[in-house]
């Protein structure tokens, strides 16, 4: 976890991360893989500020929490759905 707040501790940190391959993005999980973030950021058309999108796939127990305490808190536009149909999705 402490990896995981290192990278995504500022806007600018998360774009520094990220991969100069549109089609690449940061993903990281713990060892026992109990879920997966995937991140990415990049400066919007203007090239005034950072923009980014992340995924995240998480167990049925923790999608309830990460729903109430965190989803919640965010200022941004969040989209839902079964892990298998996102994987379908970016995978064909």
């Amino acid at each position: 976890m402490h990896a995981l707040f290192q990278i995504v501790g500022t806007a600018q940190s998360v774009y520094e991360a990220t991969p100069s391959d549109e089609y690449v993005c940061v993903g990281i999980a713990p060892l026992d893989c109990d879920w997966y973030l995937r991140f990415r950021a990049n400066w919007d058309d203007a090239g005034d500020s950072l923009v980014g999108r992340f995924d995240v796939t998480l167990p049925p127990g923790l999608a309830v929490s990460f729903r109430d305490d965190v989803v919640a808190a965010l200022e941004c536009e969040i989209t839902e759905e079964p892990a298998s149909a996102y994987y379908q999705r970016i995978v064909l």
